[in-house]
């Protein structure tokens, strides 16, 4: 893909000054939506964090908009999903991959087993990740779950 490395190379007009200057492009989020998403967590919901975006850009927007400790609030994180595909039901799914400093193992995994940082991947094995995480068959995901 030509565009995984354009962050991290600094490549492009967007990303640099993104980088040089993030408050120029993103404005931080109120104190008010950081405490309802710990208050979500506290009460027992599993926050996920699901995004198209690269992990080394999707870490930059979120220590601008929630914080350097952004990452305590999500029990998981996946970028490069790739969203629409990452939730279709189609036989081709995209394995999960782990990530180390931001650069995708090659290896593809089988299934999650465990919270954290991931990279590409697909709804089914999140769903059962889910399922293993909140002891139900059918867990319910959404804003209103």
């Amino acid at each position: 893909m030509i565009n995984v490395f354009i962050f991290a190379e600094d490549t492009g007009t967007y990303f640099p000054r993104v980088k040089r200057c993030p408050g120029q492009f993103l404005q931080p989020c109120s104190e008010t939506l950081k405490r309802w998403l710990q208050s979500l967590k506290n009460s027992g919901k599993i926050l996920l964090l699901i995004t198209s975006s690269h992990s080394d850009y999707c870490r930059l927007v979120c220590e601008h908009i929630l914080g350097a400790d952004f990452e305590e609030l999500f029990e998981v994180i996946i970028t490069n999903a790739l969203k629409p595909g990452f939730f279709s039901l189609v036989p081709q799914q995209r394995p999960f991959r782990t990530l180390v400093d931001d650069v995708e193992d090659s290896e593809g995994l089988v299934a999650l087993e465990k919270p954290g940082w991931y990279s590409q991947g697909n709804w089914p094995h999140l769903h059962e990740l889910l399922k293993s995480m909140t002891n139900k068959s059918e867990p319910k995901v959404g804003e209103n779950s």
